[in-house]
């Protein structure tokens, strides 16, 4: 249990790494990265942080490798308000679940090539190079025993992210619209409250029907979405295909059969050959790689960025070095989609709530609540609620400010509990209460 006396260190990020992988599998470095914001080359740094605060006995005496006195580092106030704050509310975590290979074949069935064969099982095979691997990865992934199923490496997982979570909007926005367009705006605001914010609606999807009464409309929504999933199914199948050109593969056997690997290098003369959606991604410039790394379009932190593409910084810097060779097949296929879709990155990077969204929410819980507070709220100082303000949300404070956009609807007393960890936070560094709020500082 997170302590209310004791600051946060780095045993409670430890501790917090441990109860977050029962509610995401093989939850790594890279993803607690993403969680904090920080370069994946510091998180052993958070893991290992001294707490802050007053009276800080562990900061004086520093030992770390049977090297006394080496500079540790301590605990940011936001970072420690982050770690009570999923402590005690796992559920906010704003990290996409992670299903299973048997949930992703169950939801594009119906929609994969030779469909028929699918729903039998007898086009299986066919799964696993729908998300660049060969077809031998479907006995591994698709394994009748659930314990003995292989787990999808970092970059597959993204794609199956991707898409369950198309499947999901489609779903969400066509029941959606027949509320607004049909119901009383109270069944509309209780779908709202009740939503999953990510791919797991997916699980309830004959429940979120049922917000449909009439049985020939509920026909027509369904009817809709299944047309609205297999328009987008296939142009995915058009990303792969293009995928498989650009490998110089057949596309329709690279598709059946995870025909993806090409090691061949790919010179200057070579690559004009390539039409410009066709052209492979490769180690070097790419526009698809670059856009994302440049923060040309995204706006990614570098943490973002390799949590993305489900590497560390020794693989990408691996790529580069080899600037002439193709990326992975998953990789690749992520990347040319986003490239071509910028607005789906939602579905990983989770939308933020504006600073002046925050600031309305809290006024309505608390009206005594002032826009100066908002920086310290989160963990930052009297001058960081200037920088709020004018600028918008700044990287230390994204995460939170995501959790607040996902939850706006399901968590309406999120501003109390956020509220509360930051007190307890306070009052564990030997810092008064009062005097903070008034003083609108976390150092002493």
């Amino acid at each position: 249990m997170i302590s209310a006396t004791h600051p946060i260190s780095g045993r409670e990020v430890i501790a917090l790494h441990e109860r977050l992988s029962l509610r995401f599998q093989h939850l790594n470095d890279l993803d607690f990265a993403y969680l904090f914001n920080v370069p994946p080359v510091r998180i052993n740094e958070i893991k290992r942080a001294l707490p802050g605060g007053r009276e800080n006995p562990e900061a004086s005496n520093q030992i770390v490798g049977g090297s006394p006195k080496k500079k540790l580092r301590t605990m940011s106030p936001t970072h420690a308000i982050l770690v009570r704050l999923l402590s005690k509310y796992p559920e906010l975590t704003p990290l996409p679940p992670q299903p299973t290979s048997r949930e992703v074949l169950e939801a594009i069935g119906s929609f994969m090539p030779n469909p028929d064969s699918a729903r039998t099982g007898e086009n299986r095979i066919g799964f696993a190079p729908l998300f660049g691997r060969s077809y031998v990865s479907s006995y591994k992934l698709l394994a009748e025993e659930a314990h003995t199923a292989s787990t999808p490496s970092a970059n597959v997982m993204r794609l199956y992210v991707l898409v369950l979570s198309k499947f999901a909007e489609i779903l969400v926005d066509a029941v959606t619209d027949y509320l607004k367009d049909n119901a009383p705006g109270s069944l509309l605001e209780e779908l709202q409250r009740t939503l999953e914010p990510d791919w797991t609606v997916l699980r309830r999807e004959p429940e979120i029907y049922r917000y449909v009464p009439n049985r020939i409309d509920r026909a027509r929504v369904k009817s809709t979405v299944d047309e609205r999933r297999k328009a987008w199914f296939d142009l995915y199948l058009s990303v792969l295909k293009d995928e498989a050109v650009s490998r110089n593969r057949d596309s329709d056997e690279a598709i059946r059969k995870g025909t993806w690997r090409n090691p061949d290098p790919v010179n200057d003369k070579e690559m004009r050959k390539y039409e410009p959606r066709q052209r492979p991604i490769l180690g070097r410039y790419s526009p698809e790689l670059d856009d994302l790394k440049e923060r040309h379009r995204f706006s990614l932190t570098s943490s973002e960025f390799y949590w993305l593409i489900g590497m560390q910084v020794k693989a990408y810097y691996r790529i580069r070095e080899r600037g002439n060779q193709r990326l992975d097949a998953p990789t690749s296929i992520l990347l040319r989609y986003l490239y071509r879709q910028p607005k789906d990155i939602k579905h990983f990077i989770a939308k933020e709530m504006s600073v002046e969204e925050i600031l309305e929410t809290i006024k309505r819980e608390d009206p005594a609540f002032q826009p100066m507070h908002l920086g310290p709220l989160l963990g930052g100082s009297n001058v960081v609620a200037y920088h709020l303000l004018e600028k918008g949300n700044r990287p230390f404070a994204r995460r939170l400010a995501m959790i607040w956009e996902r939850e706006k609807y399901r968590t309406p007393d999120l501003y109390w509990r956020l509220r509360r960890c930051t007190e307890e936070e306070v009052f564990a560094r030997g810092l008064d209460i009062d005097e903070f709020w008034r003083r609108r500082k976390w150092n002493v």
